[in-house]
């Protein structure tokens, strides 16, 4: 197959047969323009030539083809080029008259067909010289049209993805493989305070806690390693500001044509009210559960602890009445010091399950006033005594007696009252309980108190340890000689200190004894 001659080579034939068209013979020169013509036609450029009237003197098959029917070749040649063709040509006759006067090539220029709302590029390859001056022009024109709507497409739809961004509440960012931001929406101003200026070059993990950032870029770097998406990936962010915030990060990897991974073009959504909510609603949730389990104990207690002594005080009563002749002057006077005795643990605990009936209401009275620790201590264990005698426990007061607390009086002698008579109840014959009391600074340079009761008792497991103060857990278990309790005293103990503003723990050995400390605000 002949191959096509190259758009240069018929220019330098047309310039050639131009030339020579008037120094031969007729014949010559009508052949010269049918291979002239047979040439141009061959080429799928749309080509026309105009004279310096600006009259079309020529069109080629490439040029009707472009009209598509609209025009036929005999309704073109020799007239104007603004007549011709349904397009406005001012733009282009200016140009061809700097074309005729200086003889450079014609600038591209678009141009608009109105009626079909067509672009077309009018461009001068070949201005023709004769005697010195450029006599005709030979100028291409294409079709735009697909390529100028492609552009407007692509500029709309530019148009329409920057107005979501910019106007979308969740942040829109992509970073490089570095993980430093190429891009970002204006909205992260909104969420972090930052412009959109002072994150580009940054990375995520800048606007991170510590422990945070070596959280989440493990996570990050491991995603990456496999090009995976991430998805949903809480993490807390600290805004301009300094607050601190939960943001819900989403992402998918880009390529480029050879697969290579780009970076990561993603979304941000602040999430820290959600999980406020949500955090409200666990506590809130806790709060119920802790609420039932409060319930369940109260009950228990009615059920169970509160009836057990009256049982027991209803045999014995049943016992005197029915054989109260029977028994001697002892005997009687031993069964009625066991009903004294029960009653007595009887009325401790309905005391300690009506305080704290009280308390889970929320109806105690908190008055703290200046209170001498000491006097409070006296009184506790004078109120004590005789169950201490009872087991030959020895109570030690080391107390200082110039020590001034600020606290509910109330309040304090039931701690310490519970406190103590649990002591005595787990500490063997001939053993020893002591009070004390020692001034403290925090670090934050404030004065408390510490109380202690220490005894010489039998020691608590260390897997009880954590569960003493928590109701949910029962632990009651028998004194050294059988007495009972149901556990509720710790519970109080640990509720009223609380309340004061202290805390309170425990410090046990199986054996060996147990110290339990709490802290007061001193005055």
């Amino acid at each position: 197959m002949k191959k096509k001659p190259t758009y240069r080579e018929l220019e330098n034939e047309v310039l050639r047969l131009n030339s020579e068209l008037g120094k031969k013979p007729l014949l010559k020169k009508q052949k010269a323009d049918k291979f002239f013509e047979a040439m141009v036609n061959s080429l799928s450029e749309p080509l026309h030539i105009i004279d310096k009237d600006y009259n079309i003197l020529f069109i080629n098959n490439a040029f009707i083809k472009l009209l598509k029917g609209l025009r036929f070749p005999h309704e073109i040649i020799g007239k104007k080029v603004y007549k011709a063709f349904n397009i406005p040509f001012e733009k282009p006759l200016n140009e061809y008259k700097r074309v005729f006067i200086s003889g450079k090539e014609l600038v591209t220029q678009e141009v608009t067909r109105i009626k079909e709302n067509e672009v077309y590029t009018i461009t001068t390859k070949t201005p023709i010289i004769e005697n010195g001056e450029v006599d005709k022009i030979i100028t291409t024109i294409n079709d735009i049209t697909k390529q100028k709507k492609a552009e407007l497409a692509l500029k709309e739809s530019e148009e329409k993805f920057r107005v979501i961004v910019e106007t979308a509440s969740d942040w829109i960012w992509e970073v490089d493989i570095t993980g430093k931001f190429t891009y970002s929406s204006p909205n992260i101003y909104s969420i972090l305070g930052y412009s959109k200026e002072e994150i580009i070059g940054k990375t995520p993990f800048d606007f991170m806690p510590e422990t945070e950032k070596e959280r989440v870029s493990k996570i990050f770097h491991e995603i990456v390693k496999q090009n995976k998406p991430i998805d949903k990936l809480e993490n807390i962010n600290i805004h301009k500001n300094g607050d601190l915030l939960v943001l819900q990060t989403s992402a998918l990897p880009f390529f480029d044509s050879n697969n290579r991974l780009l970076g990561y073009r993603g979304i941000d959504r602040d999430i820290t009210d959600h999980k406020k909510v949500e955090q409200a609603l666990i506590e809130r949730e806790a709060q119920l559960r802790e609420s039932n389990i409060t319930k369940d104990k109260f009950f228990s207690i009615l059920a169970h602890d509160l009836k057990s002594p009256f049982n027991t005080m209803l045999g014995f009563s049943n016992l005197l009445i029915n054989n109260f002749d029977k028994y001697d002057l002892q005997k009687q006077k031993q069964f009625l010091d066991v009903l004294n005795q029960d009653l007595k643990n009887t009325y401790k605990l309905l005391e300690n399950l009506l305080l704290w009936s009280r308390s889970q209401r929320g109806t105690i009275d908190f008055n703290t006033k200046k209170e001498n620790l000491y006097l409070l201590s006296v009184e506790t264990l004078s109120l004590l005594n005789h169950l201490s005698e009872n087991k030959s426990i020895i109570l030690i007061n080391q107390v200082p007696k110039d020590i001034y607390i600020k606290a509910d009086k109330n309040m304090l002698l039931t701690i310490l009252r519970n406190l103590i008579s649990n002591a005595i109840k787990f500490t063997p014959q001939s053993g020893e309980i002591t009070i004390s009391a020692d001034s403290k600074t925090n670090k934050k340079k404030q004065n408390y108190i510490e109380i202690s009761v220490k005894d010489s008792g039998v020691g608590i497991a260390k897997e009880n340890l954590s569960n003493l103060f928590k109701i949910s857990e029962n632990i009651s278990t028998k004194g050294t000689e059988g007495e009972t309790g149901t556990g509720l005293g710790l519970i109080l103990c640990k509720e009223f200190v609380e309340k004061h503003g202290g805390e309170i723990w425990v410090e046990s050995e199986v054996g060996i004894g147990s110290e339990f400390i709490f802290s007061l605000p001193l005055m």
